[in-house]
């Protein structure tokens, strides 16, 4: 062991100098197959986010949908209240960008594999997206 270390609880948490250093217990790769992930009309929020390091960092193929949410982010907001009238609103001063080259202009996450979806399809309980992957496997 270095000087200056200390181990935690884990074996894999190491504290030096104040700062906790995390590495994995085991650098084997967990899992040598392809990745996909699905995303549509109800990929909000976090799971937009995911989406967005998923397609950036090239980790696999996304299907389905567009994400119901932009993906770039706004953050530390004002409150701003109206004392006068007992109104108040927030606004985000902010704004987070993707820095992957080029994704400036996808506001949205367009998956690889975009598969539509019919009125035939809601009616009959088919699910395209579904039936694409369950082919893949």
């Amino acid at each position: 062991m270095f000087k200056g270390w200390q181990r935690k609880k884990s074996r894999n948490v190491i504290e030096r100098n104040g700062k906790v250093n995390i590495k994995p217990i085991n650098s084997k790769p967990a899992f040598k197959g392809k990745i996909y992930i699905l995303v549509g009309t109800q990929t909000w929020s976090s799971g937009t986010w995911f989406a967005v390091a998923f397609k950036d960092n090239e980790l696999g193929q996304i299907i389905g949908q567009n994400c119901a949410s932009n993906s770039f982010r706004y953050g530390h907001t004002y409150n701003i209240g109206f004392e006068d009238i007992g109104f108040s609103l927030i606004s985000s001063f902010k704004i987070w960008k993707r820095a992957f080259p080029g994704a400036k202009n996808e506001k949205f996450i367009r998956p690889h594999n975009y598969i539509h979806y019919s009125l035939d399809d809601i009616r009959n309980q088919n699910d395209p997206v579904f039936n694409y992957v369950i082919s893949k496997i």
